[in-house]
């Protein structure tokens, strides 16, 4: 089975636009593919990310118009009108930390991307701040996951190095941002908005390799 490293923010948008292409590969490469979730804090503070960071382009205000844009090109999307403008998340944080806090209580592979998706409906389509641990909570709660079954790994620090363990998978890897798609451990890697055909096309290479092809030897 072919392994690829998904790594995201999820409050990235392109995140988000890409949870369709995700659902698709899973339904076409069920047996031959495991989506891997890791989650790198681009909007750790998005205060100074967008704040200040687009203070030229009129801050929040601005992001909030690009990010728009962005859904706009994807007619299978729906966006909520107070994301970024009045809907303002401080940081992707915790909601990455109870996502890994639910990966080690046991929580499957299939779950974590539900429960990731389940949290960008709620801020892009809903306009939920999913900053909020009540928010969080509640999200969870709809995918069948209690608070309950992953306070101890939020008490007990794991939950954090778990995630500073994504962290540095992001150092290694040289992630430029989100979402990546790490293939093949580190051999190659997509990122951003890469088309559907793409993606497909590379996990096909590795799925079912031409016999004439493959790598090369030194």
């Amino acid at each position: 089975m072919l392994t690829i490293d998904y790594v995201s923010d999820v409050l990235c948008v392109w995140a988000w636009a890409s949870e369709e292409r995700n659902k698709e590969l899973q339904l076409q490469f069920h047996e031959q593919l495991s989506l891997q979730p890791k989650f790198i804090n681009l909007f750790g503070d998005t205060e100074a990310r967008i704040g200040k960071g687009w203070q030229e382009k009129g801050g929040f205000d601005g992001f909030a118009k690009h990010t728009q844009e962005v859904v706009a090109k994807f007619p299978e999307l729906t966006l909520n009108d107070k994301v970024w403008s009045d809907v303002r998340p401080t940081s992707s944080m915790p909601a990455h930390l109870y996502l890994k806090a639910a990966e080690l209580s046991g929580s499957d592979t299939e779950t974590i991307l539900k429960l990731a998706r389940s949290l960008r409906h709620a801020f892009f389509a809903d306009g939920l701040d999913i900053s909020k641990f009540e928010v969080i909570e509640m999200v969870f709660a709809t995918v069948g996951v209690s608070v309950d079954t992953i306070n101890e790994q939020l008490k007990n620090g794991s939950a954090y190095a778990a995630l500073w363990n994504d962290q540095l998978f992001r150092e290694e890897q040289h992630i430029k941002g989100s979402p990546s798609y790490v293939i093949d451990g580190g051999r190659q890697i997509l990122f951003g908005n890469v088309s559907y055909r793409v993606i497909e096309a590379n996990i096909n290479e590795l799925v079912s390799p031409s016999p004439k092809e493959g790598a090369s030897w030194c």
